[in-house]
This record gives structure tokens, C-alpha cells and sequence, in this order.
């Protein structure tokens, strides 16, 4: 079955792509700079507000920001690419409804839906419900 939805095609390329690659190299740079700026303010800081003499010191304490920092990249890409890949699954299976209920969804009583064409709205979980199963009903008729 080919999927006739125009925006779910995927372009390869940097012409194509080039907004978000343009997204990339600027906060690339903005992260550089914060690494340079973290550098050079924070061995600072800790030799004229810490007394610290040892450069050691001041170097443990930025590679252990880098190593917490990595981590937590690693952790949060490894949950996004889950459920990235459950979305890419139900769409490839052409399922009708995508439902999603987190947190707030769950206490505020809603679904977010996310249907065939790529739609996305939040609704009350009762409403969805009857009308999927109006939909299920009509089908079997």
C-alpha cells in the first residue's frame, strides 16, 4: 500500500533540508559557546570565589558537567526514538487513530488523536470513544 499523504514523504538532502540543518549549525554554535564560556568563567569563578587553587579541581568539575550532560541526552533521545518508532509503526500499519494519553491527558480526561491524514486535536476520552465505536458500528453494517 503506498501512503498517498504528500507531507509524510521523506526528502533526503541538505538542499531539501536545509531550514533544520540551518536549526542544527546555530545551536551547535550556541552550545559551543557555552562550552567555551564554561571554560573560561568556571576556573575562574572557583580560584576567586572557592579558593580553589588545584586545577584538577576545577577540571573534575567540568568533565563531570559534560559526562551528567551526556547522559542525559542518551536517555532522553532513547525515549523519544521509542516512541517515534510506535508512531512510524501505526502509520506504516495505516491504522485509523493514533490515541496518546500522558500525564495531563490523564488528568484532565482528554486523548490527543493523531488520525490517517496526520491530524492531530485533543478531545475528551469519552467522545472518542463513541465515535470510534459509531464508526465500527457503521462499518459492519
Amino acid at each position: 500500500m503506498a501512503d498517498t499523504h504528500e507531507n509524510s514523504s521523506i526528502r533526503l538532502g541538505l538542499r531539501e533540508n536545509l531550514g533544520q540543518f540551518s536549526l542544527l549549525v546555530l545551536i551547535n554554535a550556541f552550545v559551543g559557546m557555552m562550552v567555551g564560556l564554561e571554560r573560561t568563567v568556571v576556573p575562574l569563578i572557583g580560584e576567586k570565589e572557592f579558593g580553589l587553587a588545584s586545577k584538577t579541581a576545577i577540571v573534575s568539575f567540568i568533565v563531570s558537567f559534560g559526562v551528567t550532560k551526556a547522559v542525559c541526552n542518551l536517555v532522553a533521545a532513547t525515549i523519544s526514538e521509542r516512541v517515534g518508532r510506535k508512531i512510524a509503526e501505526a502509520r506504516g500499519r495505516r491504522v485509523p487513530y493514533l490515541a496518546v494519553v500522558g500525564g495531563r491527558e490523564a488528568e484532565s480526561g482528554t486523548v490527543q488523536v493523531r488520525n490517517r491524514a496526520g491530524e492531530q486535536s485533543t478531545e475528551p476520552l469519552e467522545d472518542f470513544a463513541q465515535r470510534v465505536t459509531q464508526e465500527i458500528a457503521e462499518r459492519r453494517r
